[in-house]
């Protein structure tokens, strides 16, 4: 699932970074299959979603701050009609540990339907020859609202990333509650002292299947220290929340359970 969301992510945001010239769109060859998989697909024959789901979603936001992946490059993608000007963007480079390595501040004035470049990112001396470091990334309004968010792992090639199986356990707390009527919502905080990758929300029914179709307004989300982050989950049309449970799981978040409220 992190390489579904990493490769659609891609898929989309480079079309970004090119945008009119030469791209004009994007096609996916396949949205779902009829049958059980676990890659190239958007949602699943039984319409879960998959991490790509996600990783397309986050790519396509009408304003959106991103890493181009072949030059380490910062830019804001404005697809709207309107420009954004005087957008604050930061960038901050950690290690595994949560060292902070990097700190990149700029405003940008985001042009109408064009992406507008940012700042280079000189990750290559961070990353070594067998480091992986963590990019985040924020698009601020002058009000501080924010309007972009995103997140990477990068390393200087493949193997590299078997950095990652040393991350130590995340602690990340799921805390449900009730929202409007047929939805629930979940506020997620790591509590730990490391980042926690690709962290994702299961609604269950009380004998244990999943809870579908079911909308997340966000998954597979990646935390640093400290951060939070709110998902509400709408459910199908005449479930309620009552007895169901919450699950959590991540690349190295500690496993959670918890009832969802009534």
């Amino acid at each position: 699932q992190m390489m579904n969301y990493v490769d659609h992510r891609a898929i989309f945001e480079g079309m970004n970074a090119h945008l009119w010239s030469p791209n004009s769109g994007r096609m996916l060859w396949m949205t779902q299959p009829a049958w059980p998989s676990t890659m190239w697909e958007i949602f699943t024959s039984d319409y879960g979603t998959q991490a790509s789901y996600y990783g397309v979603k986050k790519a396509c936001e009408p304003v959106h701050v991103q890493l181009d992946l072949s030059n380490d490059t910062v830019s804001v993608a404005n697809t709207t009609t309107e420009a954004r000007p005087e957008l604050k963007l930061s960038a901050r480079v950690y290690d595994l540990n949560n060292k902070l390595l990097l700190s990149k501040d700029s405003v940008v004035n985001a042009v109408a339907d064009a992406v507008t470049p940012g700042f280079p990112l000189a990750l290559a001396p961070l990353m070594g020859e067998d480091n992986v470091v963590l990019v985040r990334l924020e698009l601020r309004g002058a009000d501080g609202q924010l309007v972009s968010d995103n997140f990477y792992w990068r390393a200087a090639h493949e193997a590299a990333y078997r950095a990652l199986d040393r991350l130590t356990p995340a602690a990340v707390t799921a805390t449900a509650s009730a929202a409007n009527k047929g939805e629930v919502q979940i506020t997620l905080h790591n509590t730990g002292q490391v980042a926690a990758l690709e962290n994702k929300l299961t609604l269950l029914h009380a004998d244990g299947a999943e809870v579908l179709p079911a909308y997340y307004s966000d998954n597979y989300v990646s935390l640093l220290p400290g951060e939070e982050r709110v998902v509400t989950i709408s459910l199908p049309e005449g479930d309620r929340p009552g007895g169901m449970r919450l699950e959590l799981r991540g690349w190295n978040a500690v496993p959670v359970s918890t009832t969802a409220p009534y």
